[in-house]
């Protein structure tokens, strides 16, 4: 007996594959001739230091306005200690003094590093100078006050 001859399959797209090959890769692109290829540098930290200087001077007002507060319950208040009020009313003058200063020269390295998005560094400025003035104006009504008192 012969065997009948094969018969072609019924779908003639089975057994292969519907999907065309992917094309072979291509190599990695040089650029145009006669230009080097951009190479990313380092990040540029004015912006950082003009952040960090306003945080510290928003700490600076924040921490003035907490320690001027504790200051005034304590000195309201029936059993005023006077050496806690005057090293609270210190540590605020002197402390907030430092961070306005911190502020004003983080600021300033700031808008000097990056001309273009300085407002956080224009704002540490603008914190930093009010907080040293208001400070060395605390200062001085203490030494005037101390004269006559």
């Amino acid at each position: 007996m012969t065997m009948p001859p094969p018969q072609p399959p019924q779908n003639p797209q089975h057994g292969h594959n519907p999907y065309p090959a992917a094309p072979a890769p291509q190599p990695p692109y040089a650029g145009a001739p006669g230009y080097a290829p951009v190479q990313p540098g380092p990040a540029k930290n004015g912006t950082d230091l003009g952040k960090v200087g306003f945080i510290i001077g928003v700490a600076a007002v924040a921490l003035s306005f907490v320690l001027t507060f504790l200051t005034t319950i304590i000195a309201t208040s029936g059993s005023y200690i006077s050496s806690t009020y005057f090293v609270i009313s210190s540590v605020n003058l002197y402390l907030t003094f430092l961070l306005g200063i911190a502020a004003l020269v983080l600021g300033i390295i700031g808008l000097r590093r990056v001309p273009s998005s300085t407002a956080l560094a224009g704002i540490a400025i603008g914190i930093g100078v009010t907080v040293i003035v208001s400070r060395l104006t605390s200062m001085l009504m203490s030494a005037i006050s101390s004269l006559y008192w």
